[in-house]
């Protein structure tokens, strides 16, 4: 370990993680050298078995020789057998920490739908845990925070704000619970502007989308991709669907509350189009136990496998904008705007069901079925 120098600080240059570069001369010093750049004198020891750490300065505003000064009166304290920890910042919660927990928190206090905690842990694993993951919760700043989040939305814009979001949300977390002071909240709004999103279909070019979906190559997403369109179910809703929750009988998809996004029951009513579908995909899937079953593994097809149809597919929506498509019809064509939230289970209709005494995925069943079924005849007379 050399000596540290003023010229050696000056030329450190950042690096994609932050890292420190030790002072040999006095024990404890080094400089923290951040993503963005910024260069931050600390003092690090240990007492009672606990690590310690001590934020000297910006190298902006002190020297090296400011530095050891202070780096060695310190030890001198800890040598006469004086614990400064009122000086001292105790073992730092590291953002990788501070992220489990937050995640495990709105897992376990708020029931969150595995498919959010799975969009929680893909932007923590895929772009800030490489980033931040051993940085000290205190220590994430705007400036650093603007770096890493212009490198994401070089590769993708929706990514970018999806994990502004994220980052955001953990650093007000570790703020409520003391872990960084209260006015250290990140300044990132207006930092990305959201790329517009491709355009809604129109009723006319309907007949195009059905003509490209009969076009795509493999039977089983074939059937997924125009089931969407008639269910209008969340992604992960559809395509982890279970044969258990399909009731021919009753011409019923009974999605269970574990399932959903809003976590309770929902049923979609089944109609011809749909039922007929159905019977053709469960002929095609045998013995699984899954409607959209993996051919790489004993579990269904992924979420994201939707996603990708769609866009192989080149339709001009994605498969949540099925839900946006499907309710802006129901609505223009007169149906009470209760049945269409219901049907579209948002949480609306706990309050309704709440009135009612009774379930909400019951509300209004009958109605729905021929709301349903008016839907489907027209995406049928729309794709002739």
């Amino acid at each position: 370990m050399a000596i540290l120098t003023t010229v050696a600080i000056k030329n450190a240059k950042p690096e994609e993680k932050p890292y420190l570069i030790y002072d040999s001369k006095e024990r404890g010093l080094h400089v923290h050298i951040s993503v963005v750049g910024t260069k931050t004198f600390r003092f690090k020891t240990k007492l009672d078995g606990k690590a310690k750490i001590i934020k000297l300065g910006d190298f902006k505003h002190m020297t090296l020789e400011q530095a050891r000064q202070r780096a060695f009166d310190l030890n001198v304290q800890i040598q006469n057998g004086i614990d400064p920890t009122v000086q001292i910042v105790p073992e730092f919660k590291t953002f990788a920490e501070v992220s489990k927990e937050f995640v495990a928190w709105k897992r376990d206090e708020f029931g969150r739908a595995e498919g959010t905690i799975r969009k929680y842990q893909e932007c923590l694993d895929n772009d800030l845990l490489p980033a931040f993951a051993n940085t000290s919760i205190k220590e994430i700043h705007t400036k650093e925070s603007v770096a890493v989040i212009e490198k994401i939305n070089a590769r993708s814009n929706s990514l970018a704000i999806k994990n502004i979001e994220m980052l955001n949300m953990v650093v007000m977390f570790a703020i409520q619970r003391g872990y960084r002071d209260s006015y250290t909240q990140l300044n990132l709004s207006g930092l990305i502007k959201e790329k517009p999103v491709k355009p809604k279909i129109m009723p006319s070019s309907l007949k195009d989308t059905f003509d490209k979906i009969d076009q795509y190559p493999t039977f089983i997403m074939r059937c997924a991709i125009t089931i969407q369109f008639h269910v209008f179910l969340r992604g992960s809703e559809i395509m982890g669907g279970r044969w258990e929750e399909i009731d021919f009988e009753k011409k019923q998809w009974v999605v269970p509350a574990d399932r959903m996004k809003m976590k309770r029951t929902h049923i979609v009513p089944l109609t011809s189009q749909t039922i007929e579908l159905l019977t053709k995909l469960k002929s095609a899937t045998g013995d699984s136990a899954f409607l959209f079953p993996s051919s790489k593994s004993v579990e269904h097809i992924g979420r994201d496998a939707l996603s990708k149809a769609f866009r192989a597919a080149d339709l001009k929506i994605v498969p949540h904008g099925c839900r946006t498509l499907a309710g802006t019809w129901m609505r223009n064509n007169k149906y009470l705007p209760h049945l269409v939230e219901t049907q579209l289970s948002h949480c609306e209709s706990n309050q309704i069901a709440a009135a009612y005494q009774t379930e909400p995925h019951m509300l209004y069943l009958d109605e729905r079925r021929g709301m349903m079924q008016e839907w489907s005849n027209h995406l049928s007379e729309s794709a002739k």
